[in-house]
């Protein structure tokens, strides 16, 4: 409720611009899963084993 209360005023003209609103502010918080192609940039550090 935070989040609506500070929306400026005049921004939100229909139910689809608040859907959109709502939806870029929120999933843009959620952590996305990992994926195989994400293991292409990790290194084993110096002082690393296996």
């Amino acid at each position: 409720m935070t989040w609506f209360k500070g929306l400026p005023d005049g921004l939100i003209k229909s139910r689809r611009e608040l859907c959109e609103e709502f939806t870029s502010h929120f999933t843009a918080r959620r952590r996305q899963p990992k994926t195989l192609a994400s293991l292409n940039v990790v290194v084993q550090g110096k002082n690393e084993t296996r």
